[in-house]
């Protein structure tokens, strides 16, 4: 990761005024309407599991207890109805905002951490997801934590912070088995990178992708007998429903093709930089990605798995936007640039 130049207390401050009116924004879209939504089965059985105690659907739950747990907790709070079931989701999906500016900003700049801040915020996809009492707001803020903490690690060099990201994402094993799709993306992106330092293709020593890899491959070796636990049941009694191409056409219903362009350009501007963030945001879309539908031929599964890929996609977005505004600072190309920036964002409304 290159370095970002450093910004004044003035800038600073502006930062964090923006942000914290991003945040409300969001917080108010995700409140909006919070407790009118009818709840659906699923978000029946996560009350029923979390005010109980009593686990269904075999090993699936009882090996990822936290969301019931935090649900157990809102529950007690709110009471057994809506907005105690939800309101996990509903935090986590605030605070995923906040992380994400924390997280993105010391690695790609205040304003392209900001302009991903706001694509997340608008993201109809993760708002969705912070109105439903499930587990995948919460595993998504789990997995950014891990995210960074990582990226802490690479600029700051401290020995512990990778131990904390695995945890951080052994959380999110516990929070739903699908965060084992974005642990083998860390352990895939961070293998190949200590290999492409062996043949002198990558800039950062071998060590550091050592280092920083170690956790990750080894919380995914603790893992396994859970995971083939879960497979074995969910291979036992779930039916594979949703075809490759369902799985495909969810993700680009969510995730429009033409924020996927943005998101593609946003990858070459880092590479173009030798930027390796661009690979590692890359292999959080792609590996979990291929792993859900290599899962979708044999069992349940459906795109909600991998809404954490989601943040991915933000940073790679604010990456371009970024970008666009600086190519646009001549007076003949900045109009276009800001119109093209401003419609990233009016289409998300839109949606």
């Amino acid at each position: 990761m290159k370095p970002i130049r450093q910004v004044t207390a003035a800038v600073q401050r502006r930062s964090w005024l923006l942000v914290s009116a991003i945040a409300i924004l969001g917080a108010a879209l995700r409140w909006y309407n919070l407790s009118e939504w009818d709840m659906w089965n699923d978000e029946a059985d996560t009350l029923w599991i979390a005010e109980s105690g009593e686990y269904t659907e075999g090993p699936m739950y009882r090996t990822a207890p936290v969301n019931f747990w935090l649900t157990a907790a809102s529950v007690r709070v709110f009471g057994a109805n809506e907005i105690g079931t939800r309101f996990p989701s509903f935090l986590a999906g605030v605070l995923t905002l906040l992380l994400f500016f924390v997280t993105f900003r010391t690695v790609l700049g205040d304003r392209a951490a900001i302009l991903g801040t706001l694509f997340l915020c608008l993201s109809m996809w993760h708002i969705f997801w912070s109105q439903v009492g499930r587990h995948f707001a919460p595993l998504t803020l789990f997995l950014l934590l891990g995210l960074s903490l990582l990226l802490a690690h690479w600029q700051r060099k401290t020995a512990y912070l990778p131990w904390l990201a695995a945890a951080s994402v052994g959380v999110a094993l516990a929070t739903h088995s699908s965060a084992f799709f974005f642990l083998a993306a860390f352990v895939t992106v961070l293998g190949f990178g200590f290999l492409a330092s062996l043949l002198g293709w990558a800039e950062r020593p071998s060590g550091d992708y050592l280092r920083a890899g170690v956790p990750f491959l080894l919380l995914m070796i603790a893992y396994l007998p859970i995971l083939f636990s879960v497979g074995q049941y969910i291979l036992e009694v779930k039916t594979a429903w949703n075809p490759p191409y369902g799985i495909l056409a969810s993700y680009l219903f969510y995730v429009p093709p033409i924020m996927v362009f943005f998101a593609l350009t946003g990858f070459l501007v880092l590479v173009k930089r030798r930027d390796e963030l661009a690979w590692l945001l890359a292999g959080l879309i792609i590996v979990p990605f291929a792993l859900l539908v290599f899962s979708t031929t044999r069992t349940l599964a459906s795109a909600a798995y991998i809404l954490a890929s989601i943040v991915a996609v933000a940073a790679l977005v604010g990456v371009t936007a970024d970008w666009l505004l600086d190519t646009g600072s001549r007076a003949m190309f900045r109009w276009a640039a800001v119109t093209i920036v401003v419609g990233i964002f009016v289409a998300q409304t839109w949606d």
